[in-house]
């Protein structure tokens, strides 16, 4: 996956464009927590939710050997960021 297309798909998450493709409780699915063993890391479908220093992020990451990627933006998706390593 390259930093372009990563990028394209946080815009889209970011504008709510995602929701012309899927339906508004199919997309709220995406990202409900699913699993809450603690404070810091809960899980969803696709993407996790994260506290770091009392903010909360939702995001999604990804590796292989030799390559890691990591992509997170604000709780009011306000802002996005993407990481490749």
């Amino acid at each position: 996956m390259s930093a372009h297309s990563l990028a394209k798909y946080l815009q889209s998450f970011l504008n709510d464009f995602w929701l012309l493709l899927l339906n508004p409780s199919s997309a709220n699915e995406l990202i409900r927590i699913n699993l809450d063993d603690n404070e810091q890391f809960q899980f969803g479908l696709l993407w996790h939710w994260e506290t770091v220093h009392g903010r909360r992020f939702v995001g999604h990451r990804g590796s292989l050997p030799g390559v890691t990627n990591i992509m997170m933006a604000n709780e009011k998706r306000t802002l996005g960021v993407i990481i490749l390593s």
